[in-house]
């Protein structure tokens, strides 16, 4: 529940889980993109710097779902995030995600701040006293299939 009067269910599919032989549980999330994995700075995963051309789409969905699995299967030692993105794997193998330029080898230290950060995008979205507005970066809605009704103008140089 993100408050009292509000609960939202999410769903998804872990790609692969893989249980290393000290205990560790490394959730693996394949992505056939560049998907960036480094996040300078963790406020930035919920909101982005307007300069900021990338956003942390594939690391908040991999954060989700250590979430859902820590939860789900009461998991008790380190979870361990990492894509496997398939443009780079020939050169950098498993990517783990970093958080200001420091690898995360234990989802379960960043949980609480990732779940309230969740909840406070989530009330945010709901809200009906704040406008819906268009993402600053028009890139990232050339393919929107709503971007007709959100207002967002698209040149057609893109």
């Amino acid at each position: 529940p993100l408050n009292d009067s509000v609960s939202i269910n999410l769903s998804g599919i872990i790609d692969r889980i893989d249980r290393m032989s000290d205990g560790t549980l490394c959730i693996i999330d394949y992505k056939t993109g560049s998907d960036d994995v480094d996040v300078d700075v963790f406020e930035h995963l919920f909101f982005p710097k307007s300069d900021n051309k990338s956003h942390f789409k594939a690391v908040l969905q991999l954060f989700l779902y250590c979430n859902a699995y820590r939860i789900n299967e009461k998991a008790e030692g380190p979870i361990h995030p990492m894509l496997y993105r398939f443009k780079k794997f020939s050169t950098e193998g498993l990517k783990e995600a970093t958080i200001g330029k420091e690898p995360l080898t234990d989802y379960r230290t960043l949980n609480d701040s990732f779940m309230e950060g969740v909840s406070s995008k989530l009330l945010e979205l709901l809200n009906q006293d704040i406008p819906f507005l268009p993402d600053p970066h028009p890139m990232h809605c050339k393919y929107c299939k709503y971007k007709a009704i959100c207002g967002q103008a698209i040149e057609s140089s893109y």
